[in-house]
């Protein structure tokens, strides 16, 4: 294993360009030995520009894509958190809502959604209802579902359940993947205080992908900084925009914040932190959440000689500083 990483650090050095100055080439292996792996901290080269000519990148210490790796795990971290807190906020607004319309027989919105997912279902395979998805069968006392699986479970009393389960239930074992459809079949179906859930219905599928990413511990802050690079955004929603000219009133600096913008990835963290605004009303989480990003935002100048000849990168973390301080 310490060869093949070696052999990974020289290929790094001679064919891509990577210099070892501000970290040597024996500190790279024990980091890449001890602390993560070569992927984890390989990926970040994507942020940085290559000379045209070599096709090797410019200037890029292998140290950054280090630092870019630390800043990174951080970041995902508090994302995961934010994630999961915008989930439960939704998904508590929504049984709130459901059960008191009088409009909405709360016990047969399972069916309902059910129903509307059959009816967009496009698979080559037949159809699985969501009640099997999400309520197996389990004889598994140890299960932490358990309790519940035993109590709603899909096996003979499947039709009988089909319109007696509580919303709830519903909330409680849906996945952020349902929840994303959820919101369409919501405002599709223009049920109960639907307009509220708009920008939800919009953009959480965004913060979807976030969440993804973090919870598997995959890494995020790759292919950042330019629109080319994870396609782009061709129009910057209203939405968006309105809370940009907000923090970025000139006109100059606003012009710049939606280049930085138009990268799919930086428009769905965009999408994470106006979504949480919007959506979490715990004011203390808020103010958790805001500290831990300014920390991680924080993290990023501990090192900052090492971005210094990068400057598409640093107009990116200025850009996302601003944000977060009105957040």
């Amino acid at each position: 294993m310490s060869r093949q990483i070696e052999q990974l650090l020289d290929t790094l050095e001679k064919d891509k360009g990577i210099i070892f100055a501000k970290m040597t080439k024996n500190e790279a292996k024990m980091k890449l030995t001890n602390n993560t792996n070569y992927y984890k901290v390989s990926c970040f080269k994507k942020n940085f520009k290559k000379n045209i000519n070599t096709g090797k990148y410019v200037n890029l210490n292998f140290a950054t894509l280090y630092d870019l790796s630390v800043v990174d795990a951080r970041l995902r971290d508090v994302f995961l958190k934010m994630s999961l807190d915008l989930e439960h906020h939704l998904k508590k607004r929504f049984v709130k809502i459901i059960t008191e319309a009088p409009s909405i027989r709360h016990k047969g919105i399972f069916n309902q959604f059910d129903s509307y997912l059959e009816s967009i279902y496009t698979g080559r395979s037949p159809y699985i209802s969501i009640f099997r998805k999400i309520l197996p069968v389990t004889n598994d006392v140890t299960h932490y579902d358990y309790p519940i699986y035993n109590k709603y479970g899909t096996g003979r009393s499947l039709e009988r359940l089909k319109s007696n389960l509580p919303v709830w239930v519903l909330m409680e074992k849906m996945t952020s993947g349902h929840l994303v459809k959820f919101l369409d079949f919501y405002i599709v179906k223009r049920l109960a205080n639907y307009s509220y859930f708009s920008n939800a219905n919009e953009f959480y599928k965004n913060v979807n992908k976030i969440r993804n990413a973090a919870a598997h511990n995959r890494p995020f802050l790759f292919n950042i900084n330019n629109v080319a690079q994870v396609g782009s955004i061709t129009r910057v929603s209203s939405f968006i925009s309105d809370k940009i000219k907000i923090t970025f009133n000139k006109s100059s600096d606003f012009t710049s914040a939606i280049r930085v913008v138009q990268n799919q990835k930086f428009h769905d963290i965009l999408s994470l932190l106006y979504l949480y605004d919007q959506y979490v009303e715990d004011t203390v989480t808020k103010s958790i959440r805001k500290r831990a990003l300014l920390n991680v935002i924080n993290r990023t100048k501990l090192n900052g000689d090492l971005y210094s000849n990068h400057n598409e990168l640093k107009e990116m973390f200025f850009t996302f500083e601003k944000l977060v301080k009105d957040f």
